[in-house]
């Protein structure tokens, strides 16, 4: 029956590729006094992440793939292992002691050889204590 056909090409594929990464930022910054206990802090810079290890996993009627999400080509998740861009930083520092700062990073490389044509984005919120 085409109804079945249809139905069963419209089945959802479940994708997952967990992958973990080393993050090496470096910026440079400059700190504004805005009085006795606060500063507002800027920071530009570029970061490197390279690629520890990931698994790529597939389930699709017909189709069971669970490889290396780093291995290049059909045999694998098809991530790069090393990816670079952009980074921006601006943040609060209070009593000289809080932190509070926000930042967000832009790759400049695709994160994946043939099949993710997307840049890589991060947001980032953090919290911190300077002892």
């Amino acid at each position: 029956c085409i109804r079945d056909r249809f139905l069963d090409i419209q089945q959802a594929a479940d994708f997952n590729n967990n992958t973990f990464f080393l993050n090496i930022p470096v910026s440079a910054g400059y700190r504004v006094a805005l009085g006795n206990n606060l500063s507002i802090n800027f920071n530009l810079g570029a970061f490197l992440n390279t690629g520890l290890f990931g698994r790529a996993k597939l389930k699709y009627p017909g189709m069971d793939f669970d490889e290396n999400s780093f291995k290049k080509g059909d045999d694998g998740g098809d991530m790069r292992r090393v990816n670079w861009g952009i980074l921006g930083k601006v943040g609060l520092q209070l009593l000289d002691h809080y932190q509070f700062s926000v930042s967000y990073n832009q790759g400049l490389n695709k994160p994946g050889h043939s099949i993710m044509s997307n840049s890589q984005r991060m947001f980032n919120v953090s919290i911190g204590y300077i002892f």
